[in-house]
């Protein structure tokens, strides 16, 4: 059977180890897909329940307990196991979706919504932490090309799958069509992922960091999920709400900065690894830019250039299939070669050069062809931009940190979804005119990616930094095990 590594990370055999990926590509995919396939299905279910004024919060609820949910995820892995928690997770995404199917009211499906971002919270995170545990060596990038292309076939495929259910089924289909993809992904875990934990010296739970993590993220996240669709940033209930959110904030790291590594959700020393610092600005800005970019250049297409919808779907596709294409190729090299910071650059780099192309060139009486062009450009570069920051913190880790570092990357992408929604309707509704709106939303993604393109590129350390500090971990780690 089984030997066991250090730390309580278990050996396992190639068979254990391709059910779990197939596992972990389902989660991938319906985590990435429910959205887009929604997507498809929101005109017909806005028919049958009504109630528009909502529309916008049965995306926005998932995204708020999504990335309440995703940093906790990691120390209460550590705690319970990894895969306890993940399967709690996909129990509340079964729910979720069985539920979101059976809604009979908008009230009901954003409870549902609300119910399926718990559980996404819960498991995907963990999702590229188990891939950081059970994948090394040569298997690291393997396990990274197969959440790519999950990830990839679900935001291809679902607006897809979702227009032809819609268009075929009762919208309920949406979301019962991935019922059997949760069933399937929690029966591979049990059947062939251990619940192994991460042994530490004290796994006592940070409950006052929790509880005070969970009440800020809440309702600043409560706050950015309304702003500009129903309030102002000026609207009292706004400015109050971000007013508490931050005192409570600033007290959450007060606290967490005085509490034993071993035992907090957010290890504050644990940026002081620059390998982890700055692939979170690196991510925090990688994630607003193409929020920005995806959300909104469907819009430009239709609205700007007056093309049809399919045309604009066509445009975004080719910017997946490009990312995944290139991304699988580079995803391997990195895995072979660890040049995790050079690729880190080539994607910050590449993407602010495509960016600003976007800016100077992309007019209402631009051909499709030459906006897929730039879309290309943009595809080429953005291919790795979350895996290369992950992989860049994970390779810096010890294996009792990686679950909090690795849940640290995926929140600050959760934020940045949100953040980036925000920001985005904020632009829009302040620059009079629609496509201008969007035009200057293109050029604040431009922006940004600049200024993460600078910090990442003077600060990203090389990789006998990262070795180094993955050493220096697995040592201070012997001492308190």
């Amino acid at each position: 059977m089984k030997t066991e590594k250090s730390c309580g990370i278990p050996e396992l055999s190639a068979k254990q180890k391709v059910m779990i990926l197939i596992a972990l590509a389902l989660v991938f995919f319906f985590n990435n897909g429910d959205t887009a396939l929604l997507s498809s299905a929101a005109p017909t279910i806005l028919a049958d329940l009504g109630q528009a004024e909502l529309y916008a919060l049965i995306f926005s609820a998932k995204l708020l307990t999504n990335a309440v949910f995703i940093l906790l995820s990691g120390k209460l892995s550590d705690r319970f196991g990894r895969r306890n928690i993940m399967l709690i997770g996909l129990v509340f995404i079964f729910i979720g979706y069985l539920g979101g199917g059976f809604s009979k009211s908008m009230a009901m499906l954003i409870a549902m919504r609300a119910v399926t971002g718990v559980g996404s919270g819960l498991s995907f995170g963990l999702g590229y932490t188990i891939l950081g545990d059970l994948f090394t060596g040569k298997s690291y990038g393997a396990g990274y090309m197969v959440q790519m292309a999950s990830s990839a076939v679900a935001l291809i495929g679902g607006p897809i799958l979702g227009g032809v259910l819609a268009t075929y089924l009762p919208w309920s289909f949406c979301f019962w069509t991935l019922v059997p993809m949760t069933v399937l992904a929690i029966i591979f875990l049990m059947a062939f992922c251990p619940n192994y934990k991460i042994d530490a010296k004290d796994s006592k739970l940070d409950r006052a960091g929790i509880v005070l993590f969970a009440l800020a993220m809440s309702i600043l996240l409560f706050a950015l999920s309304v702003v500009g669709g129903f309030f102002q940033w000026t609207s009292p209930l706004v400015l109050g709400s971000l007013l508490i959110a931050a005192v409570l904030l600033i007290i959450f790291f007060v606290h967490e900065s005085k509490t034993e590594r071993n035992i907090a959700i957010f290890p504050v020393s644990l940026f002081k690894n620059r390998a982890i610092s700055i692939s979170c600005v690196g991510q925090l800005c990688m994630t607003l830019n193409s929020l920005c970019l995806l959300t909104y250049i469907l819009y430009y297409v239709q609205n700007g250039m007056g093309k049809s919808a399919a045309v604009s779907g066509n445009v975004l596709s080719t910017i997946y299939i490009v990312s995944t294409l290139v991304g699988l190729f580079i995803t391997r090299r990195m895995g072979k070669g660890n040049r995790y910071g050079f690729w880190a650059r080539f994607t910050v780099l590449g993407e602010s050069a495509a960016l600003l192309l976007v800016v100077a060139l992309l007019k209402p009486e631009m051909s499709v062809q030459a906006l897929i062009v730039l879309m290309i450009v943009y595809g080429i570069f953005a291919s790795v931009e979350s895996t290369a920051f992950i992989m860049t913190a994970q390779s810096s880790l010890s294996p009792l940190r990686m679950a909090v570092g690795t849940s640290c990357l995926t929140f600050i992408q959760a934020t940045a979804s949100l953040l980036g929604t925000a920001l985005g309707g904020t632009i829009i509704n302040n620059s009079g005119d629609f496509i201008k709106g969007m035009t200057n939303v293109f050029l604040f993604a431009a922006i940004i990616t600049i200024v993460g393109a600078v910090i990442v590129c003077v600060g990203m350390p090389n990789k006998d930094y990262i070795a180094r500090q993955r050493e220096l971990a697995v040592k201070e780690d012997e001492k308190t095990a």
